[in-house]
């Protein structure tokens, strides 16, 4: 398809989709005696799959399932409460001065966050030398994937996902946090066709104060191909409108199969985001429809201030366009606030001109005739 995302993530996602835990550059699956824990500097020098059938705390570790960012993540087994559990641990190569704050930042940002599209955060804790988060387990593929592996998505499947990712990302905005890395891969489908956002490794809280921020200097945060030209160039200064410019390019990848500049060096990529527009998606398929072109357009706009200023907003837009479009959504992401589209806009101007044309002639006319009567 092109366009590969440009950092080294996982091939999965952080919270569920299995992957061969032999695959790769990792090495060979190796099973350790149960209890036994090798130190994080036996992984960091050998294979993230020499944890596979260890516990961490009441968690039997069953198979890696995705790696980069933050940690390495688990399948386990929550032996306590007799579930299925993502796990990501900190690795010793991961623990520099800095990191573990970061680790745990995502955890507590994580964890406030509760929504029927979000993987949820369980617990954190610290075995034996190990630093790990549990979150939900989901079952699934993500969006990357999917659309590699077969083609771009239909109109009603983009619009629903993007809805529910909307609604994700509403809920997120509503507590102070910003995700940061909105991307295909950090999508989870589920087979009941429910969107999962997963991975807030980037996440932040906006009420952190500048001394405080731990994002390191000098590393740009996201995904070359779904990064917000403004958080390209400070990720500090990237707020939730940020998040809403990845979706947009994460919708134009649903639609076309690839980001919205597919082609050329990190720095060009960047370049690209900041000052070019992207191919109108309809040269790819001429059966989208304009006022969807537009919307698109609008989140992938270079300036903030002329995007949708918040998901609430977002995802009330997104409703009425697929009530114009004739695409049910599920009840709770409906809205009765009206999107208006370039067509209806121009409608709009049209009758009002019209209608303003018509008053004035009338005042016009009455006027003639007042002065005649006197």
């Amino acid at each position: 398809m092109g366009g590969e995302e440009e950092n080294l993530e996982e091939k999965s996602t952080a919270s569920g989709g299995a992957v061969s835990p032999d695959s790769g550059a990792f090495g060979q699956t190796v099973i350790t005696d149960k209890g036994k824990v090798p130190s994080p500097s036996d992984l960091s020098k050998k294979s993230p799959n020499l944890l596979i059938g260890s516990m961490l705390g009441n968690h039997e570790i069953q198979e890696m399932i995705g790696g980069g960012g933050m940690g390495t993540v688990y399948k386990a087994f929550d032996q306590q409460l007799n579930r299925t559990v993502a796990i990501k641990v900190l690795t010793l190569d991961q623990q520099v001065p800095g990191n573990i704050d970061r680790f745990l930042n995502e955890a507590q940002s994580a964890a406030q966050l509760d929504h029927e599209h979000i993987a949820r955060v369980y617990q954190i804790d610290q075995d034996q030398g190990w630093n790990f988060i549990v979150f939900e387990y989901i079952e699934g593929e993500n969006l990357r994937d999917i659309i590699h592996e077969k083609e771009p998505l239909s109109i009603d499947r983009v619009i629903t996902y993007a809805a529910q990712i909307a609604s994700a990302l509403e809920h997120a905005w509503e507590r102070g946090i910003v995700h940061r890395d909105i991307k295909p891969s950090n999508v989870i489908i589920t087979p009941e066709e429910k969107a999962k956002v997963v991975d807030m490794g980037l996440a932040r809280l906006q009420t952190l104060e500048d001394r405080h921020e731990l994002t390191a200097t000098g590393v740009t945060l996201g995904t070359f191909d779904y990064i917000s030209p403004e958080q390209a160039k400070d990720p500090r200064n990237a707020d939730i409108r940020s998040d809403i410019y990845s979706l947009g390019c994460t919708i134009y990848y649903m639609l076309t199969g690839h980001p919205p500049f597919p082609e050329g060096t990190v720095l060009q990529k960047l370049l690209s985001h900041s000052s070019e527009s992207p191919v109108d998606p309809r040269q790819y398929r001429k059966e989208i429809p304009e006022v969807f072109v537009d919307f698109v357009a609008k989140m992938l706009s270079k300036d903030p201030k002329n995007r949708f200023q918040n998901p609430k907003i977002l995802r009330q837009q997104i409703s009425i366009l697929a009530h114009e479009l004739e695409i049910p959504l599920h009840e709770n992401l409906t809205t009765a606030i009206p999107y208006f589209s370039k067509e209806l806009r121009n409608r709009i101007v049209s009758w009002s001109l019209f209608v303003g044309g018509f008053v004035g002639v009338a005042i016009l006319i009455d006027r003639l005739l007042s002065s005649w009567a006197r």
